[in-house]
């Protein structure tokens, strides 16, 4: 995903269950699928594939704007960097052997900031389970490692892949002065 980056000085007002007033994101794209095949000595799989990365985020609400929302499971502002989950290994068959394919690795997340510069404004949610503010950052889930079947008369190995390693997250301010 690339750097998202709002500013909002007026009023916004929320309604309807799960509501959000405001939302920024940046999501990577997720790895795909490969695929090997069979082979007469032993299958392989093609090179793993990783999530994207997520981008900067950054909200700042300013003057005296104000989020309001007004029902349940609401949220005022979601400021959220997302790394995408890791691409999937092959499944290997073989005669003799396989070597199932590595999950790739799940996309970084970068820093989400969210700031509140306002004198007269507000962030408000009313209702059950509302929030004010969610800011996050999420690196995304390594992929699975592939499963290997492998046929002989008097011998035969399979290796199964390894999965992916997850991303990291970045740094997440919420900054209320």
């Amino acid at each position: 995903g690339k750097a998202v980056s709002g500013r909002d000085a007026g009023d916004g007002v929320g309604t309807g269950d799960a509501s959000i007033g405001i939302v920024a994101q940046s999501i990577g794209g997720g790895g795909g699928t490969s695929s090997a095949g069979v082979t007469l000595i032993g299958g392989a799989d093609a090179p793993d594939m990783g999530g994207g990365d997520g981008g900067q985020v950054a909200v700042t609400l300013q003057d005296s704007a104000t989020v309001l929302t007004r029902d349940d499971e609401a949220l005022g502002i979601l400021a959220q960097s997302v790394g995408g989950g890791g691409g999937n290994g092959a499944n290997a068959f073989g005669f003799i052997a396989a070597v199932g394919g590595n999950g790739g690795a799940g996309g970084d997340a970068e820093d989400v900031t969210v700031k509140l510069q306002n004198d007269a404004g507000a962030v408000s949610t009313e209702g059950l389970f509302a929030a004010g503010t969610v800011a996050q950052s999420i690196g995304g889930g390594g992929g699975n490692g592939g499963y290997a079947r492998s046929y002989g008369i008097m011998t035969s190995i399979a290796i199964g892949g390894s999965g992916g390693n997850g991303g990291d997250g970045g740094d997440v301010t919420v900054d209320n002065q």
